[in-house]
């Protein structure tokens, strides 16, 4: 009776944690959701209020109290056997939480869906004949600060050039829609503006990657490594030189013909 008791003060605990969690991100306090939320004793919430934690600061605007965070990392609590609230067990209460890896890797997540949902974005928006270029929150932009503000250049850097061909490809798919859509509409005049308009937000786009990329590679402490490798590993994609390029293509025509 003693350990039913126990457990379902624990189970009470987790569940308190969980909804002071909510209630300070919907008040937008975030150093009592931070607290809150590494203070539940259930690993598992723990790690998802903190990623939850991190995407409320991006959304909400508050990219600067995100990177003034004191990044440690929190140690399991050694409770093998932590339960869930749900009446469910949860293994890996040794697990340990690095708070700085768990927000680049959730802002890198939400950077890759955004970027598979906006593959739409410049269609949709040239053929309701909208300028409206906003989006919710730019995570890949985030991620970048994020790694500026640790200085991990070389990781800064990538996320940028990978930035840059997101935004490539949106350039593409506004030029198809907006041929589309123009031969379609009896308003050209319109329809040019609104291109014109969409590309210009475009231009600004890739010229603010293309930039934040030299940067951080220049301000890579070694000289002789203030270079991205074609085919680097990273928290982003390496971008490729025209020279490799033209070398893989050659390669793969080769492979064809043998």
């Amino acid at each position: 009776e003693g350990k039913k008791n126990e457990q379902l003060m624990k189970e009470e605990r987790i569940n308190l944690h969980s909804a002071a969690f909510r209630h300070a991100c919907k008040a937008e306090l975030w150093d009592d959701a931070l607290n809150a939320c590494l203070d539940n004793p259930c690993p598992n919430r723990r790690i998802g209020d903190y990623k939850r934690l991190v995407l409320n600061i991006v959304e909400c605007g508050h990219l600067d109290k995100l990177l003034a965070l004191n990044f440690t990392v929190i140690q399991g609590d050694g409770d093998d056997r932590t339960h869930d609230g749900r009446g469910g067990i949860i293994d890996g209460g040794h697990i340990p939480l690095d708070l700085f890896e768990a927000a680049a890797a959730v802002l890198h997540q939400k950077a890759s869906e955004q970027q598979q949902n906006s593959k739409n974005i410049a269609v949709n928006k040239i053929s309701a004949n909208s300028t409206d270029s906003t989006v919710k929150c730019d995570y890949r932009a985030c991620l970048y600060s994020l790694y500026v503000s640790r200085g991990y250049w070389r990781k800064a850097a990538l996320t940028m050039d990978d930035r840059y061909d997101v935004v490539t490809n949106h350039w593409n798919q506004t030029t198809l829609a907006a041929n589309k859509t123009i031969s379609n509409n009896n308003n050209q005049n319109n329809s040019l503006s609104i291109v014109a308009a969409t590309k210009s937000a475009i231009t600004e786009s890739l010229s603010l990657s293309a930039l934040s990329t030299a940067n951080a590679i220049l301000l890579i402490e070694k000289s002789s490594h203030q270079f991205l490798v074609s085919g680097e590993r990273s928290s982003s994609q390496a971008f490729l030189t025209q020279w490799d390029k033209n070398k893989n293509n050659n390669d793969s025509t080769n492979d064809r013909l043998s």
